[in-house]
């Protein structure tokens, strides 16, 4: 069986790529995190590994309103519209344990196909957007970007990574918001790849677009 790494990386282009220190390590994940000058809240990497097809990862991250099944806290995830082809704007709420309150957040994702690179790449951005205004007891995250990126290495093979850099709002300690940066990166890609290996997830990406188009970028890049 090949083995597929995968990774959440955040990759600002304000981050660098050294400096990182390890704080958690298990036999399948590994957690990483670097201080943001500036900030109090840390930025965060974690890293694994699995055996899943692109085009079942692809499906999964794209189904937005789906995410509820393997985010953690995730209450409500939906499309409020489509900018473009593989363009949305999202609205997604945090049901945070008690006694904190809701957060909430207008992101902008947009995928991009690289076909001579063989690579799936989402940007997410927080957002203002008139048609959702802040909801009651609600705190609206305005400060967010990352990234989601998945590249096949052969058919069967990829690399992925999910990035992110967000500040939580007020109401959580600087404790709490950096034991979040420690234990919420290896929890969301463990929960992304147990998703991926549900019958239904296997079977949209069997059906997807992504294959044929997976098919034609590998053979450009002339990868087996």
């Amino acid at each position: 069986m090949l083995t597929i790494p995968a990774a959440i990386a955040v990759l600002s282009l304000a981050l660098p790529d050294t400096g990182w220190t390890l704080v958690k390590k298990t036999s399948r994940f590994e957690v990483s995190v670097l201080p943001i000058p500036g900030k109090d809240v840390e930025a965060f990497r974690s890293r694994g590994s699995d055996s899943i097809p692109l085009p079942v990862v692809g499906e999964t991250l794209i189904d937005l309103p789906g995410m509820i099944a393997w985010c953690p806290y995730l209450k409500e995830s939906k499309i409020l519209r489509t900018v473009g082809p593989d363009h949305f704007v999202a609205y997604q709420r945090y049901d945070l344990p008690w006694p904190f309150t809701d957060r909430d957040i207008v992101v902008d994702v947009d995928i991009r196909r690289h076909p001579t690179k063989a690579l799936i790449e989402a940007k997410l951005n927080a957002i203002t957007d008139n048609s959702c205004p802040p909801v009651p007891d609600v705190i609206r995250l305005t400060d967010m970007d990352g990234s989601i990126t998945v590249r096949a290495v052969g058919k069967g093979a990829m690399q992925g990574s999910y990035a992110e850099r967000i500040d939580l709002g007020g109401g959580i300690p600087i404790s709490l918001a950096r034991m979040f940066s420690r234990e919420m990166p290896a929890k969301i890609l463990e929960n992304l790849l147990k998703e991926c290996r549900k019958p239904e997830r296997i079977k949209a990406g069997a059906a997807s677009p992504l294959v044929g188009w997976l098919d034609s970028a590998l053979a450009r890049k002339g990868t087996p």
